[in-house]
């Protein structure tokens, strides 16, 4: 999802879970994205990050699942086109 994204998200700590393999939690891109493989790295970079209050999570339906206990509110956008994906 986060690789999709035609312009990166500018002032926001973006946290990208994904299931390849890293070497080291929380390896960044040129862009400042934190990489993790899973919940608890995700919130520990956020926390260690100060992302503050409110952590936006982008992506798709597995990583719905994952944090769905976490959620406590959602913000959610309608397009109005059909795109091919995986949810």
């Amino acid at each position: 999802t986060y690789e999709s994204l035609p312009v990166k998200l500018e002032g926001r700590t973006c946290i990208v879970m994904t299931r390849q393999a890293l070497e080291l939690p929380g390896v960044r891109d040129a862009n400042g994205a934190i990489f993790v493989n899973n919940v608890s790295d995700a919130m520990r970079f956020a926390q260690e990050e100060s992302v503050g209050d409110v952590a936006y999570v982008i992506g798709g339906a597995e990583i719905f699942k994952r944090l769905a206990l976490m959620i406590t509110q959602i913000e959610l956008t309608f397009v109005k086109r059909l795109y091919e994906g995986d949810t």
